[in-house]
């Protein structure tokens, strides 16, 4: 049965006529990102890149930033620097194929980011983006439902159910000029109650940000904080060790107005940023309450998921207060920049985590500090970069790189950190192979070579230490990754890639679980991936994968593989637009799960781990209507329905979570209006891309 479905829809796929493949090179970003990052994984993300927020790019090309350019995240750091180099020498760019011509840039390249920058001149006054009407406003309307029910739905204890219904929903809403935005967020998770004597949604978020491209930037409400290379903090999403081996830097704007509806890595309040061609300061504060556990009198545990569905969840809903407050500052030179930063946090209830050992070095107290100071250099085509960091009790932490273009079809990155066992930060996120950058020493190497004109290979090892016990992990322990990809891309509307991948880290033994103290025993991985992505006709894109990992510990050998092949056709082959995917995985237990990416709605996505056995199937009918007479505005409609069908019920979860059924399914609808009363905006604007 499952076989026959794979046929019928390559047979569907190569009959057909009609998709542009514009948004390839967005999906294989925003997929990177999250695979590089599986920390991820089950929760649905907006990424914050630009392009996946706001789903348009105007970017003038002459009047582009190093951090707007970075936040395509499909440049290296020399890449960028060639950018303004080249712009600097020969003056304003013109037309979109000046990009081939910059040093270090393929014509592949040159291409993608051609669409979201506009060239020349602007064709219309700079003052009528001022005005009322040509301010863009966006309504996004989401709701989403699983219908096999957890016992949190069915159990008449209201100690141990969930207070709500099963359904998510989120409405957003964006007013967009050309340098001030506001934006406001309103959001329920399953099982959360709607009481609209407390505000109706349990989630609400909202911001005004004024002078983006301004000496002087205001933020009101809440946004993320971006510093250094991460060791004090980082809130935006970023590169770990991915497949795009040369993307190793930390590099986006200070502060950002938060868009998406996590409900913990943000801040609440005012940041200010002052610009001068030279030098540049940002200082902020924010206020907030967090849901903890405090129960012995100190905060125990932070709940992090935003998940208030249960009694306990509730009670324990702003118990905690924080107050984050903090500056940077930053030097520029001809070729070197300096920056200070500094955080300061401090909780209304002190920290004590449960008295583990590897709890030793955690936060303790109300206050927690952190400082650092960050290096860039550009040294005649080597870029050089690194922060240096301290805690509140002198831990240190370091995170060094070069990254460097021999020759136009070679790129090499090369990083080291030193971070020590003590060293701790609230919201930090470094190039690590730890979620968090504590406890680790590292090493760091990848090379990108493109050897002939539709090849390209990428490779990286990563060696690393940790000296101090984590949790599941009773001692010191050693590892390694390594990656090889070999990229082909004989023409426009066809690119393939096999990925090897091979990890080895130590653990606790499982034959030992009766010990307090286990030993540790190499894990070995290794996995192999095969991936086709083709544009069949103009309008018709299809995408196959298949997957083998194997897992070794000790004698014990277990493997698993998923395959899945997605299809997708646009408006001009049928009334609606229409993506497909039929997808099998078969794993021995859950060390053999198998990361798989996912297009939702429309900005947004999802990596999800699949192991046991089973199939899944996910199909997404979408509708882009002109102006109506109703709404005044753009109209986009989204239907998406997911099923994943198991050989055998599967039990997750526990408590009010448990659900044990051989199928897990989701049925979202979305619907966005933009671009309300823009009826005179003037048409035709140079480099307005929409990607969907």
């Amino acid at each position: 049965m499952k076989i026959a479905m794979l046929v019928i829809l390559v047979y569907v796929s190569f009959c057909t006529t009609g998709f542009s493949q514009d948004s390839t090179d967005v999906d294989r970003s925003l997929e990177i990102q999250f695979e590089s990052d599986p920390d991820n994984e089950g929760e649905t993300q907006q990424s914050d890149s630009e392009i996946s927020i706001t789903g348009t790019f105007d970017f003038d090309a002459n009047r582009i930033t190093e951090l707007q350019l970075a936040s395509l995240k499909m440049l290296s750091d020399v890449q960028i620097q060639a950018f303004f180099i080249y712009r600097e020498r020969f003056g304003s760019l013109i037309d979109k194929h000046e990009l081939q011509a910059i040093p270090g840039w393929s014509p592949d390249i040159a291409k993608t980011v051609s669409k979201y920058l506009s060239f020349g001149a602007s064709r219309f006054p700079a003052i009528y983006a001022q005005t009322i009407r040509s301010l863009n406003h966006t309504v996004l309307i989401r709701g989403s439902l699983q219908p096999e029910k957890s016992l949190g739905f069915e159990n008449s204890d209201p100690q141990k159910s969930f207070a709500g219904d099963p359904l998510k929903a989120i409405v957003r809403y964006k007013m967009t000029g050309r340098d001030f935005h506001v934006g406001c967020l309103v959001e329920k998770d399953p099982g959360e109650k709607f009481q609209l004597n407390k505000g109706g949604f349990d989630f609400n978020s909202g911001y005004v940000s004024v002078g983006a491209n301004k000496p002087v930037t205001v933020i009101v409400g809440d946004f993320t904080v971006n510093l250094g290379q991460g060791l004090v903090i980082w809130q935006n999403m970023a590169y770990r060790k991915s497949a795009a081996v040369t993307l190793v830097k930390r590099e986006a704007q200070w502060t950002r107005a938060y868009h998406s509806s996590g409900e913990y890595n943000f801040l609440r309040g005012v940041s200010i940023s002052f610009r001068t061609p030279r030098l540049e300061s940002m200082v902020f504060t924010s206020f907030r309450r967090l849901t903890a556990d405090t129960k012995s009198g100190s905060v125990s545990s932070i709940n992090t998921t935003g998940l208030h569905r249960t009694a306990d969840e509730l009670s324990d809903k702003g118990r905690v207060s924080l107050i984050t407050t903090g500056f940077a500052l930053r030097r520029k030179l001809k070729k070197i920049t300096v920056s200070l930063n500094c955080v300061y946090n401090k909780y209304g209830v002190p920290i004590r985590k449960k008295d583990e050992l590897y709890n030793l070095f955690s936060v303790r107290g109300r206050e927690w500090m952190n400082a650092s100071a960050d290096l860039v250099v550009d040294l005649h085509g080597v870029h050089v970069f690194g922060e240096f960091a301290v805690d509140r009790n002198l831990n240190r932490a370091v995170v060094a790189g070069l990254l460097s273009t021999p020759a136009r079809d070679i790129d090499v990155a090369v990083v080291f950190r030193s971070v020590a066992k003590g060293y701790q930060s609230i919201f930090g996120n470094a190039f690590t192979d730890v979620s968090v950058p504590s406890n680790e020493n590292g090493a760091y190497v990848a090379i990108t070579v493109r050897p002939f004109p539709r090849w390209q290979f990428d490779m990286f090892t990563d060696v690393f230490y940790h000296p101090w016990v984590r949790y599941r992990v009773d001692g010191p322990s050693r590892g390694r990754d390594q990656l090889v990809q070999i990229q082909w891309k004989p023409s426009k509307k066809l690119v393939g890639y096999v990925r090897l991948k091979t990890g080895k880290k130590e653990v606790n033994s499982s034959d030992e679980s009766d010990r307090n103290v286990h030993w540790l025993t190499p894990t070995n991985t290794k996995s192999i991936r095969m991936h086709v992505d083709a544009s069949i006709t103009k309008f018709t894109r299809l995408q196959y994968r298949l997957e083998y990992i194997v897992v070794q510990q000790l004698e014990k050998t277990r493997d698993g593989t998923l395959t899945y092949i997605e299809t997708a056709f646009d408006e001009h082959v049928l009334p609606v637009s229409i993506k497909c995917r039929i997808q099998m995985f078969d794993t021995e237990d859950y060390d053999t799960r198998i990361y798989a990416y996912e297009n939702e709605l429309r900005y947004q996505s999802t990596i999800n781990s699949f192991f046991s056995s089973g199939w899944r199937y996910t199909i997404i009918i979408s509708k882009a209507l002109d102006r109506s007479s109703v709404f005044n505005a753009k109209t986009h409609f989204s239907l998406r329905w997911g099923r994943t069908i198991y050989d055998q019920p599967l039990a997750t979860g526990s408590g009010a979570t448990q659900l044990e059924s051989k199928t897990r399914s989701t049925i979202a609808l979305q619907v966005i209006l933009s671009d309300f009363g823009a009826s005179k905006r003037p048409r035709n604007r140079p480099g307005r891309k929409n990607l969907s």
